[in-house]
């Protein structure tokens, strides 16, 4: 996983996240940079070599040692997070167009260049 800042957005449902995605890549987002994961799902490249590297992932997208623990949760607990990778401008501009739905909680994580 290459070094980058993310947004991620927690869906409760499988349909918001998935319906998400297709509206971040017909938004001009590319499709490489964005990942879904939940309990028994996995596409795109965050964790993309099992649940086991997902704290390795999130730490090169910005995430803090605090917050690893509560995305796993989220994730054990049924939610689905949408992650997406890029520089500050990109992710800025993600989590916004996320927040304007109003379908999940979003949060930044900046990686310092």
């Amino acid at each position: 996983m290459e070094k980058a800042s993310s947004c991620i957005a927690v869906f409760t449902k499988y349909s918001d996240a998935g319906e998400a995605v297709e509206m971040l890549v017909g938004a001009g987002i590319a499709s490489g940079r964005i990942s879904l994961l939940g309990k028994n799902t996995q596409e795109g490249k965050v964790a993309a070599e099992g649940t086991s590297a997902l704290d390795d992932d999130l730490r090169q997208l910005g995430v803090q040692e605090e917050n690893l623990h509560c995305y796993k949760c989220l994730i054990s607990g049924g939610a689905y997070l949408v992650v997406v990778s890029g520089d500050y401008q990109e992710v800025d501009w993600v989590c916004g167009f996320l927040e304007q739905q109003g379908r999940a909680e979003v949060s930044v994580h900046f990686n310092a260049p």
